[in-house]
């Protein structure tokens, strides 16, 4: 190191090769370091308030001449003597403005990116498939319109108290649903930083419409109308060979839609759902008008149900759905629903003297009290006989005397 009091000049800098050059008065404490690897860095070196030796770097020689190390060296003098330590100051900025980055992230950061960064990093892996897909339809349909564009920090609670009460008009179970995956998304976002951990969710105390157990089941005379009208309906061919066979079988409308054809038996009678809704297989015994139905229905593809654009997968249940809900009013039968026929079947069953164990055997429902544990009897052969005794009977209701 060069212990020299000679002020540093162009020259001299240019033609150092290795070691330390340092500066002279008024320029004490700059100094130049040859690096190892040849490069050369210019440092400000100084006591800070406790006395102790530090220094900061100030630049790259060439990039930084010797007049423009001498500039930021009393630039760094002038912050030592009005803030203290340089380095601590630097530091605190570099902070200051990482904050201020951040702050600017979280007031740009909108509810469209908020749920997209729910579906994709959360509900992708949490949900099935079709959970998936249904819940980013109930969020791009009924969110994105009205908050979609406002950022995150910006949605107050009349927001969506709001929205809530705008879809509760139209239907009280998808507002509560709604909400329940607005508050997921807006903890979402808190726990990811991606707005203060002291923002309030404002899904918080906002009220969602009772929701009521839907009991929903036709009577014979409902049947006999539903029976004479969907032949003549304006619902698609599928749509009533859906429908049909949702009432003759008593299965759910998503079990029906995901049926293949390799699931059924035509000889032995048999429809096999490997999945279903409790977790559990289903052998259904299929009556001879279902077996009837199902052979009206041309092979396109490996489904019942192919999906006309995609024959390598099944219409949707929310085609189903949706079919009833723009043709119901013409059936002139009170508010009903696509499932409502499932349980008009268990009700049917039980008015023509169904045990309600058989009931549970034909619906697939898992009966966990203690005599259902107990009782291991597969109850197949009655369920054979009620399942075509059910038939029978929608046959008499659809052709009364």
């Amino acid at each position: 190191m060069s212990n020299s009091n000679k002020a540093l000049d162009a020259l001299t800098v240019k033609r150092h090769k290795t070691g330390i050059l340092s500066d002279a008065a008024p320029h004490r404490g700059l100094r130049l370091v040859v690096n190892k690897s040849g490069s050369k860095t210019w440092i400000y070196r100084y006591r800070n308030s406790d006395n102790k030796l530090r220094q900061i770097k100030l630049g790259e020689y060439p990039a930084m001449s010797l007049s423009d190390a001498r500039a930021a060296l009393l630039q760094q003098r002038s912050i030592r003597n009005e803030y203290g330590d340089p380095r601590e100051y630097k530091k605190n900025k570099r902070e200051k403005l990482r904050e201020q980055n951040i702050q600017k992230a979280k007031e740009g950061y909108l509810v469209s990116e908020m749920i997209e960064h729910y579906l994709t990093e959360h509900i992708a892996h949490h949900r099935k498939y079709k959970g998936q897909v249904e819940c980013r339809r109930m969020l791009e349909m009924d969110v994105l319109p009205d908050l979609g564009k406002m950022p995150v920090v910006s949605v107050k609670r009349s927001h969506v108290h709001d929205l809530i009460q705008k879809i509760t008009v139209r239907a009280p179970r998808i507002a509560c649903m709604v909400k329940a995956e607005l508050k997921g998304a807006f903890e979402h976002a808190i726990s990811a930083g991606r707005v203060d951990m002291d923002y309030v969710n404002p899904t918080f105390g906002v009220k969602t419409p009772k929701m009521k157990a839907r009991k929903r089941a036709f009577s014979d005379s409902e049947l006999t109308q539903f029976l004479t009208w969907l032949p003549t309906s304006g619902l698609s061919e599928s749509c009533k060979r859906a429908l049909n066979l949702m009432l003759l079988t008593g299965c759910r409308g998503g079990e029906v839609v995901s049926i293949e054809w390799s699931n059924i038996s035509f000889n032995q009678a048999e429809l096999l759902l490997p999945k279903t809704k409790n977790g559990t297989s289903h052998t259904v015994y299929l009556s001879s008008q279902a077996v009837a139905l199902l052979r009206c229905i041309d092979k396109k593809g490996s489904f019942l149900f192919p999906s006309p654009n995609q024959k390598t997968k099944s219409i949707k249940q929310k085609a189903i759905v949706d079919q009833v809900i723009n043709h119901r009013a013409a059936s002139g039968l009170a508010h009903w629903t696509s499932h409502d026929l499932r349980r008009s079947v268990g009700t049917g069953l039980a008015r023509l003297g169904c045990s309600r164990v058989i009931q549970d055997r034909i619906l697939n429902h898992v009966d966990s009290s203690v005599s259902g544990i107990y009782d291991r009897h597969s109850y197949d052969a009655e369920a054979k006989e009620w399942w075509q005794r059910w038939a029978d009977h929608l046959d008499e209701l659809a052709t009364p005397i």
